[in-house]
């Protein structure tokens, strides 16, 4: 069989037959100039190569070499350079060994039932390095493809759609049909059988070298693409050229149809036809039509270009409901919730999954949007068909395909979504929907009149201004006011009007959006969105979903249904009913494991119902790297208890219940600083702020110098938008006036990466902003201005005047005295370079054994400033920190402190761990590390100072108290202390102490064993 299919391959890849000429590129222009194919032919850059190579599909099987691109980039920093190198001879022209394009040919079947070696597909399984020299000529050839390639062709061409191609066939078919009704009319489909593998060399270039394969191309190689369809663009234009008379069936004889078959060998057929995988007719649909979109692979591309019937989809909602309920293939069980109501957000009931019926409705929106959009062959033989000398959005549905129909019935639900913002004032005036409200045709009266002679934007404009005299006189009042108060007039001369889809932040139309938008909705409920706990598995939440829906086969659930029978719950001992609210909460080992957990966070159990336990377990108030933990608790526990159920139900070994194991949360962190500018350079602090995003919005910004002082400050309210357009306004707001101040060398700090990417050029303008960038810009080429990226803890300044605006009204500032007290300690701590700690999202790991875990930090002060011990008596409380899970002294003195003893507090009672705890000391202050502190600054400005030992402790707890976030510390000493300590607390409440914001994030620096932190 080995050597059957070596024989088969070499025979299909061997070309028997040398073609001659190649007259049929007589046929093709040339359209590829000097300067095109210079570019095509250079030599590839550094940066070109690491592209074409990151380009390449990480996840791909390697070739004869076994290397994939996963090694290649993940050891680029090494072979980097030498890739490079080899890639720059193969363009200069150096041989390599023959060995680096041989290629490994897999045969993959094409269909169920393999007969033939034609009914599997070959795939070359190439050597990287091979990929990368085509990478690299696809990448440049790409580019040249959309001039190149003649608007019939719609595939392997960019921004070109196949499914158009589809349609536009629709439409030939619906159209000969309609012109003649004698008889069906001749359509030929040509259909290239091994397309890739018959594509001859000396059309595409001269061999050069051995092969042992002389013809076809690499299926899996990112070129083959790209040479395919130039060659096919070469055939399209020979059969275009051939145009030179037009049959009808009416006209054509017997004799001439069996003429016509008997030379091409094109056998004769009836419709309806398959093409591109679609159904082509011309009658009514039928369900025939479409087994094919039934019986295969996911239908999203048929969808595409393809209207069926309603209930050719239900039958496939059917088919999807069938396998998602059943728990082997070929079986049926029962459906516990409609697909409709499965077809929902989680927030909203559903599962997540997304209805076919707005998914079709979704598709043709896009169809929509390319006809009103791209200038294809198929819009425009659409327009030319069905508009004639009318405007798309006023035509109205008078007979012509079903596709058309659907497209019209999308137009009424997306075009108001659609945007046309103004650059030069080419959109029609009445037509299009350039003011946010509607195409004008539409929102104006229908008794009104307009002016037919104003047939674009432009014709209301003079010298840059709105021609107010004429949009009053041809629009009625409300609607001109709101146009000259509200709308900037077009300026600029070189750019057409652009389209933007409004539902889209980018201004792209995507079938996300377009289906978010269209779907079916429900109220959303928080209960319903909790259900689905992030880090437990869809099995679970999914099960989690069928118990709050109470969707289980238990007891009570059969009884609602009719069935008559005797109910036992398995899991007691003493007879009792199965219900629900039985199973999972009030049956001794359920309401054990709930007391459990649940009274550890302050819950009592009784007196309350399972779905109240469950709520209440979602809503505690607990620290925030507990939070993940509460809402996957109760999945977790019903997950176990119903395990246990089934297993006494059914017959099983009972094994140890098992709820959490080893909950650790990760955490990370990231240190910022702000930064000091540059000598004799300004650094601008901005922000932008949005209540409701969009809601109310402030934009605030701080001018600093080289010695961090601060030169300006400003804070504004704006009108109501989002936080994009408050980010951006505020970039603007600044840079007016720095220009406007004589400042020519500006550092920009922004905490929004995508302001920056924007800016430089990294990113797409969205639509909202595009004007507010393109002033941006215009004002950045009048001075040297760089804008750099910081996270939000490094602009805490910026961010506080711009909450200050909203808040208190706006502000403006000349100085640091200008500035509250709050400002001023900010700017205090940016001038010393106190860090900044972000606490990145901690991870949640789930388990099956609940172990409990603390993490201490316990500490007994003697006073480093006089070496004193403290007296016996002495009692302090600390901080805690709940980010960190440590406690923080604070005190007016600096402290050294050793561990000796620890206790956690509950509610009036001590809570004991069975473990000791090892003590740590702090080694006493050098000199040198005593008098670096002071020469910070007026040491009375430092009298606040957290020292943080950690300690983690596994163990379990005596007795389930609710832990109270304190500490008390022994041995215990006098009075004086406990006056120090009042006075202490009384300045932490009035929240009067300097650096106090300062202090707190100092403190959360600490992240090592043991370790002492300064304000």
């Amino acid at each position: 069989m080995v050597e059957e299919a070596v024989r088969f391959y070499q025979a299909q890849f061997h070309e028997e037959s040398v073609p001659s000429s190649f007259d049929i590129l007589q046929h093709i222009p040339t359209m590829v100039d000097s300067g095109k194919n210079i570019e095509l032919v250079q030599q590839p850059t550094k940066e070109e190569i690491k592209s074409a190579v990151y380009g390449l599909n990480g996840e791909s099987a390697g070739g004869l070499d076994g290397f994939n691109s996963t090694f290649f980039h993940s050891c680029w920093d090494i072979i980097g350079d030498d890739i490079v190198d080899m890639v720059q001879d193969f363009f200069n022209g150096h041989e390599f060994p023959r060995f680096v394009t041989h290629t490994n040919l897999v045969l993959l079947p094409k269909k169920k039932e393999v007969v033939t070696f034609s009914d599997m597909r070959p795939i070359s399984l190439s050597n990287f390095v091979n990929k990368i020299f085509s990478r690299v000529v696809y990448e440049r050839l790409v580019s040249l493809l959309p001039s190149l390639i003649s608007d019939e062709q719609e595939g392997f061409v960019k921004r070109r759609s196949i499914a158009e191609n589809v349609l536009l066939k629709h439409e030939i078919v619906t159209y000969i049909r309609l012109r003649t009704k004698a008889g069906p009319n001749v359509v030929i489909k040509l259909d290239m059988a091994k397309a890739y593998d018959r594509l001859s060399w000396l059309f595409l270039s001269k061999p050069h070298g051995f092969f042992r394969s002389t013809k076809g191309v690499k299926q899996g190689d990112p070129l083959s693409p790209a040479l395919f369809i130039l060659a096919v663009e070469a055939l399209s234009r020979g059969l275009n050229s051939l145009h030179n008379n037009l049959l009808y069936a009416s006209s054509t004889s017997t004799q001439v149809i069996d003429k016509v078959q008997r030379i091409t060998g094109i056998p004769k057929q009836e419709f309806p036809f398959t093409y591109l995988g679609c159904p082509i007719f011309y009658l009514r649909r039928k369900m025939d039509y479409y087994k094919g979109l039934i019986t295969k692979s996911m239908p999203i591309y048929l969808l595409s270009a393809v209207n069926p019937p309603a209930y050719v989809i239900n039958r496939l909602h059917k088919i999807f409901a069938q396998f998602f309920w059943s728990d082997s293939v070929g079986t049926s069980n029962r459906h516990w919730a409609s697909w409709n109501n499965l077809c929902l957000p989680c927030e909203e009931g559903g599962v997540g999954f997304r209805s076919l019926h707005d998914m079709a409705t979704a598709l043709f929106c896009k169809l929509w949007w390319n006809f009103r959009i791209k200038p294809t062959l198929w819009s425009s033989f659409i327009c030319q068909k069905y508009c004639k000398k009318l405007n798309p959005i006023i035509v109205n549905w008078r007979g012509g395909s079903h596709v058309w129909r659907k497209i019209l019935e999308c137009r009424d639900i997306i075009e108001h979504q659609i945007l046309w913002q103004l650059k030069m004032g080419s959109s029609l005036f009445w037509y299009e929907n350039w003011t946010g409200l509607g195409a004008l045709y539409f929102v104006t009266l229908l008794d009104f009149v307009g002016d037919k002679e104003v047939q674009n934007i432009y014709d209301v404009v003079i010298e840059g201004q709105w021609n107010e005299a004429r949009i009053r006189g041809i629009l009625p009042e409300d609607l001109a006011t709101h146009i000259l108060e509200n709308i900037q007039p077009p300026s600029r001369n070189d750019m057409i009007d652009k389209p933007v889809w409004m539902l889209e932040t980018r201004g792209e139309f995507s079938v996300k959006s377009a289906w978010e938008y269209l779907r079916r909705r429900h109220e959303p409920r928080n209960a319903y969105r909790n259900t689905w706990a992030r880090g437990v598995s869809f099995k679970i939440s999914f099960f989690m979903w069928k118990v709050w829906r109470n969707k289980l086969p238990l007891d009570d659930c059969y009884r609602r249904w009719g069935y008559q029978m005797a109910s036992k719950c398995w899991c007691c001992i003493e007879p009792k009913e199965e219900t629900l609210q039985h199973l999972f909460f009030t049956s001794p080992a359920a309401n054990t494991v709930w007391k459990y957990f649940l009274g550890h966070a302050g819950i009592v159990v009784e007196g309350i119902t399972l779905h109240q336990g469950i709520t209440k377990c979602w809503i505690v108030d607990v620290v925030q790297r507990m939070k993940p933990i509460m809402q996957a608790l109760p999945s977790v526990i019903i997950w176990e208890l119903w395990k246990r159920r089934n297993i006494y139900k059914y017959g099983d070994v009972v094994t140890v219940n098992r709820v959490l194991e080893q909950y650790t949360p990760k955490l990370n962190y990231t240190k910022v600083l702000w930064e000091l500018p540059s000598q004799g350079w300004i650094k601008v602090n901005i922000d932008g702020a949005s209540r409701g995003n969009p809601g109310r919005s402030s934009v605030g910004f701080v001018l600093r110098n080289e010695e961090g002082n601060v030169v300006y400050a400003c804070g504004k309210e704006i009108q109501e938008g989002s936080n994009s357009v408050a980010e951006a306004r505020a970039i603007l707001e600044a840079l007016k006036y720095c220009v406007g101040n004589g400042y020519v060398l500006i550092e920009l700090n922004t905490d929004s990466m995508m302001l920056k990417n924007i800016i430089e050029g990294v990113w797409k303008i969205p639509w909202n902003i595009s004007e507010i960038v393109e002033e941006i810009k215009q004002m950045m080429t009048r001075c040297n201005t760089t804008v750099a990226h910081i996270l939000k803890e490094g602009n805490s300044l910026a961010d506080y005047i711009a909450n200050y605006a909203l808040d208190h009204g706006p502000l403006e500032c000349f100085g640091f005295q200008d500035l509250d007290s709050h400002a001023r300690r900010l700017v205090n701590s940016d001038k010393l370079q106190c860090p900044y700690i972000r606490v990145k999202e901690m991870l949640l790991c789930l388990c099956p054994i609940f172990l409990v875990e603390f993490q201490l930090v316990v500490l007994v002060l003697s006073n480093h400033s006089t070496g004193k011990k403290p007296r016996i008596g002495t009692s302090i409380r600390a901080g805690y920190d709940s980010r960190l899970s440590s406690f923080s002294v604070m005190d007016k003195q600096l402290w050294q402190a050793t561990l000796l003893k620890a206790e956690l507090v509950g509610k009036n009672k001590k809570v004991k761990l069975n473990t000791s705890l090892t003590p740590s000391v702090i080694q006493p202050f050098s000199d040198k590390e005593e008098q670096q502190e002071t020469n910070f600054g007026d040491t009375k400005n430092f009298t606040n100072t957290q020292v943080y030992i950690r300690y983690r402790v596994e163990g379990q707890i005596s007795k389930r108290n609710s832990l109270k976030q304190s500490l008390r510390i022994s041995p215990h000493t006098g009075s004086q202390a406990n006056e120090e300590q009042q006075k202490n607390h009384q300045i932490l409440k009035e929240d009067t102490r300097p650096f106090g914001k300062c202090k707190q994030r100092a403190g959360n620096m600490y992240l090592k064993e043991k370790a002492t932190v300064f304000n």
